[in-house]
């Protein structure tokens, strides 16, 4: 969904307004349903595709990975997909944001496991 404006205007008297044309703009609260991937290794660089509600195509739209944000890419209103940053060896919580402040509080999980390593090869 888009988000609505209102005008905004105050009076000191309740009888005589500003007419200034100030507008606040709100919308739905996103909404996290799935996360897949919901792990990646502690590097990061891991592409998560995010499925829920209420995603808007803003420059502002964002994912958090514990409290690490990162930019999202708007896919459409019901998913977006961001890239997992560095973290360590843990489960963190993932939320995302319309407006880069506002956060979802949806409780969805990102475990971060160690990076795999190659020790040895041999033919």
């Amino acid at each position: 969904s888009s988000p609505d404006r209102v005008p905004i205007e105050v009076s000191n008297n309740r009888i005589d307004f500003t007419e200034n044309g100030v507008s606040f703009e709100y919308y739905t609260q996103p909404r996290i349903n799935l996360v897949v991937p919901s792990w990646g290794p502690s590097s990061g660089q891991t592409i998560v595709t995010a499925a829920g509600d209420h995603f808007l195509d803003t420059s502002d739209l964002m994912c958090r990975f514990g409290s690490v944000s990162t930019m999202a890419r708007f896919v459409s209103p019901s998913l977006i997909t961001c890239r997992s940053p560095y973290g360590t060896v843990s489960t963190v919580s993932f939320e995302v944001s319309n407006n880069a402040a506002d956060f979802t509080d949806n409780g969805v999980q990102f475990q971060y496991y160690e990076d795999m390593r190659i020790d040895e090869i041999t033919p």
